[in-house]
């Protein structure tokens, strides 16, 4: 059988989701099963034959089993015991503290920190947010991941590209592209502007983008410049508008202009 090219390794949208209880998402791409839980809808039998296992979490963690902190962290466990991969989200929305249980949640923290030592973990602060970051980093995870790039396409799979839904990448112009793409390609993921009487020098990744002392041209880079910070691309690191990095968010975002083939 012939091995499926990757840009098809595209996850579809989400419309909703929150910490809260919700039922099991069973999200299908061409050739894998995702399943979404939250702590109180796990289902052993329907994880048994999922790819990937996202985890969704507010303040609960979920009824001990004996063995485990809950059911849920059991199927997480075995899960990832099983060569699969994992994505854990937390949600840091505001709660009534009066509606949290003192003991679930402090399980849920213990949780949270030991897998932030496996790399496993990701925060959002509402499903717009959660929105935005899974189905950029669940492009990533299909295209990019061993589990699924090592693994061949069934006999009975037709190999021909079809359109897919693609991860959201925030509107920006051709500058504030080509900008975060040269500095996510550089060593030290740095974009850097300094001025001085008479001009502006704009350089990311050894570049100099600024090629004349124009007005226009000024006001184009700085632009970009702005469109990549209101899109959290990039941080200003030296708070004085000289240096910014570029952000987690801009290198997830850079992946996704420039993939790799």
């Amino acid at each position: 059988c012939r091995r499926p090219s990757t840009s098809r390794f595209s996850p579809v949208s989400i419309n909703s989701v929150s910490a809260a209880p919700v039922v099991v998402v069973t999200i299908t791409t061409p050739y894998h099963v995702v399943a979404l839980v939250t702590t109180r809808h796990p289902r052993r039998r329907l994880l048994k034959d999922c790819d990937l296992l996202v985890g969704v979490f507010w303040t609960r963690i979920g009824t001990s089993t004996g063995d485990y902190a809950s059911g849920t962290v059991e199927e997480i466990e075995e899960h990832i015991a099983a060569g699969k991969p994992v994505m854990l989200y937390f949600s840091s929305t505001p709660v009534a503290l009066d509606s949290v249980d003192p003991k679930q949640y402090e399980q849920l923290k213990e949780f949270k920190a030991a897998c932030y030592k496996r790399g496993l973990v990701e925060s959002f602060t509402d499903s717009t947010e959660f929105k935005e970051k899974f189905a950029r980093q669940l492009q990533l995870r299909l295209n990019q991941d061993e589990f699924f790039t090592s693994k061949s396409m069934p006999p009975s799979v037709d190999a021909t590209p079809e359109p897919m839904l693609t991860a959201p990448v925030p509107r920006l112009s051709v500058e504030a592209r080509q900008l975060l793409t040269e500095a996510a390609n550089s060593g030290d993921g740095t974009i850097m502007l300094m001025k001085f009487f008479g001009g502006v020098r704009l350089n990311a990744n050894g570049k100099e983008f600024i090629t004349d002392r124009s007005p226009k041209t000024r006001a184009i880079w700085e632009g970009a410049i702005e469109e990549l910070l209101r899109e959290g691309l990039i941080a200003d690191r030296g708070y004085k508008g000289e240096i910014f990095a570029v952000t987690r968010e801009g290198y997830e975002v850079a992946e996704l202009l420039s993939p790799k083939t």
